[in-house]
């Protein structure tokens, strides 16, 4: 996981789940980190996460999901 992705919501560590188009707070368990990654317990594999999420990022907030090709 990018390690931008993790944030900290009242007092606990969490991502921003992509479940359509809203964003959904994940306790997360931050451990050991590699470069610019970050390895978490308490997330499935597969789960798109918001890269860089705002500091006013809420729960079920209404996002656009916006892709790029490489």
């Amino acid at each position: 996981m990018p390690v931008s992705s993790i944030t900290q919501r009242d007092g606990h560590s969490v991502v921003f789940a992509v479940e359509g188009d809203r964003a959904k707070a994940k306790t997360v368990t931050p451990q050991q980190t590699y470069g610019d990654l970050r390895l978490v317990e308490g997330l499935g594999s597969g789960i798109k996460v918001v890269k860089e999420p705002p500091a006013e990022m809420k729960d079920n907030a209404k996002i656009t999901v916006v892709t790029t090709k490489q």
